[in-house]
């Protein structure tokens, strides 16, 4: 066997690689000649079988922006005061009756609204409201005087620095608050007393002063428990009483003081006791402390000996 040179080797290496590159190499196309269409090439749609779809979790709710009340418009009506205030004719007349210098009405959106100022009042019965200014809410019936306020009726005179009062027909009564003062006058000389009648030891009001109280105007009731002082006169003697609450019964003409009672008068005795039961009704004045804890009994007449009465 022949063999083969390596000049010959490369030789034959070299025409097998042009014959290879001729069967990969791309056919251009001549010169002036259209190149022949591309063919179009084809593409497979993915298959959606056994797809399952993708689910979006819906929104959840929002709640509504919250709602603003509308705001009312506050309508002002002016009203032409009376010459002077208005008092009821008989008991089928309104509950109350306002007053002022200057007087208006309005509608709010907490009820209607009167404005009372310059000498401002409302009466309901024979019961005074007064102050400088007073507001009266016509559908909750309450009623305010923001500066002092006083309150009157034929037997009594109530003054402090502020009060609200209620006159609703199930209430009735009235807050008063700041360097309160109660004046309760005795109820007119019975013509059918007694020759021997202590009325005219009692012709001088009785004055009861405290922090705030409670005032039933109807009944002519109070109560108060804060720093309470009563100051009259009896048997020409000048008393002050004071004790940790008092209840003050006007139409019964009674004054009811407890706790830590201390009773002084003018003449310089000191008693101290529990109660303090001051009555001023007309025959049956009495000033009752018991029971007596230290200082000075004061005896009265024979008849009141050892009943705790000085």
């Amino acid at each position: 066997m022949k063999r083969l040179t390596p000049a010959a080797l490369t030789l034959a290496a070299f025409f097998a690689a042009a014959a290879l590159y001729a069967q990969t190499r791309p056919t251009l196309p001549r010169p002036g000649t259209k190149p022949p269409p591309a063919k179009p090439t084809t593409q497979t749609k993915p298959s959606v079988k056994n797809v399952k779809p993708v689910v979006l979790p819906a929104p959840k709710p929002q709640a509504p922006p919250p709602k603003t009340a509308p705001v009312a418009q506050k309508v002002v009506q002016k009203i032409e005061p009376p010459a002077k205030p208005l008092e009821p004719a008989n008991n089928e007349d309104p509950d109350y009756y306002p007053y002022g210098k200057r007087m208006t009405r309005a509608s709010t959106t907490q009820g209607v609204l009167w404005t009372l100022t310059g000498d401002a009042q409302l009466l309901h019965k024979e019961t005074k409201f007064l102050s400088d200014t007073v507001l009266y809410n016509e559908d909750n019936k309450i009623a305010s005087a923001p500066g002092k306020l006083r309150m009157e009726d034929p037997q009594n005179t109530l003054t402090s620095d502020s009060g609200v009062a209620y006159y609703k027909k199930e209430l009735r009564y009235a807050d008063m608050t700041g360097d309160v003062k109660i004046i309760a006058r005795p109820k007119p000389d019975d013509p059918k007393a007694t020759p021997k009648s202590l009325r005219k030891e009692f012709k001088n009001p009785v004055t009861i002063t405290c922090d705030k109280l409670r005032y039933w105007w109807k009944q002519k009731r109070a109560f108060t428990d804060t720093n309470v002082k009563i100051t009259f006169r009896h048997k020409e003697k000048d008393w002050t009483i004071t004790g940790g609450s008092l209840e003050y019964f006007g139409n019964d003409e009674r004054a009811l003081i407890k706790g830590s009672v201390v009773a002084v008068n003018d003449k310089g005795e000191r008693i101290l006791s529990d109660t303090a039961d001051i009555i001023l009704k007309e025959g049956a004045e009495k000033l009752i402390l018991e029971p007596i804890l230290k200082g000075t009994i004061i005896k009265g007449d024979k008849e009141d000996e050892g009943d705790g009465r000085p």
